[in-house]
């Protein structure tokens, strides 16, 4: 008589433990190149968002001539204390929104739909913070003698002001336009449009 032999069918648990450890090992080596990769779509969405800006910024140069400036005679939300980005919106694709806004005409809290609006390309993609949403805490915009709270949207990308640039007022009283400002186009009312 021929005997039968059992074929093994499963595996043991020492065997299984080697799997185990050796899946964890390659995804263990695997999830920094991940982390890599991740970053560096954000760093490249990021020098996006700042070309698309730069962009916007020579075309509102190119059609009117001056460069988009802060408004530095008010502040708060009663104020039409429009920033230099807020300028920019209908030159990198946000032309419902510059619409909404009516910063020519509109104070902040006029607007405060258009002020609250969270714009992708005013985001970069590695801050988190960002993702939470408009921010309440924005400055000069709260409650108080500056006027009625509102919501800010937020922006990653700031932009220098100019070197006469300063909160609240100068060391000598309210803050006066010099000569190259006025100039420059960097006062309220100097501009052109």
């Amino acid at each position: 008589m021929k005997r039968l032999r059992h074929t093994r069918v499963g595996f043991t648990l020492i065997e299984l433990l080697v799997v185990i450890a050796i899946i964890a090992v390659l995804i263990g080596m695997l999830l920094p190149a991940v982390q890599r990769v991740r970053e560096s779509a954000a760093r490249a969405q990021c020098l996006n968002n700042l070309r698309q800006l730069a962009l916007a910024v020579h075309h509102f140069h190119d059609t009117r001539r001056y460069l988009p400036y802060d408004t530095f005679d008010a502040h708060g939300s009663n104020s039409k204390a429009w920033s230099w980005i807020a300028r920019l919106l209908a030159y990198f694709e946000q032309g419902n929104l510059d619409r909404q806004a009516n910063i020519t005409q509109n104070t902040l809290y006029q607007s405060r739909d258009a002020v609250a609006a969270q714009v992708p390309v005013l985001l970069c993609p590695s801050d988190g913070y960002s993702a939470q949403g408009p921010r309440a805490d924005a400055a000069d915009l709260g409650v108080g003698h500056w006027g009625p709270y509102i919501i800010a949207g937020q922006t990653n990308y700031k932009g220098v002001s100019g070197a006469n640039w300063a909160y609240g007022e100068s060391p000598g009283g309210t803050w006066a336009p010099t000569a190259a400002s006025t100039a420059c186009g960097t006062v309220t009312g100097s501009s052109t449009a």
